[in-house]
């Protein structure tokens, strides 16, 4: 059976068993370096590539959530000597 696509914005989190994740990769990794499209700037472009697919060993060890709760932090008052 084969799992469903889905598309993952930026305001979702992934949580899980991150061990049971399965990460397959060919071809190896391939980097390309341009030193003439941005040379007015003085800039050089590298670009990195690397295939790979994600599979899941264990689907139920994964969930996502767009619920996010707001984190405040507040500044710990220092105790005078």
């Amino acid at each position: 059976m084969r799992n469903k696509k889905f598309r993952l914005y930026t305001n979702i989190v992934i949580l899980g068993k991150f061990s049971e994740l399965i990460i397959g990769s060919w071809l190896g990794g391939s980097i390309l370096v341009n030193t003439h499209s941005r040379a007015i700037n003085a800039e050089t472009v590298i670009q990195a590539t690397l295939l790979v697919d994600v599979g899941f060993r264990y689907a139920s060890a994964f969930c996502a959530s767009s619920y996010m709760l707001p984190v405040f932090f507040r500044s710990v008052p220092s105790h005078a000597a």
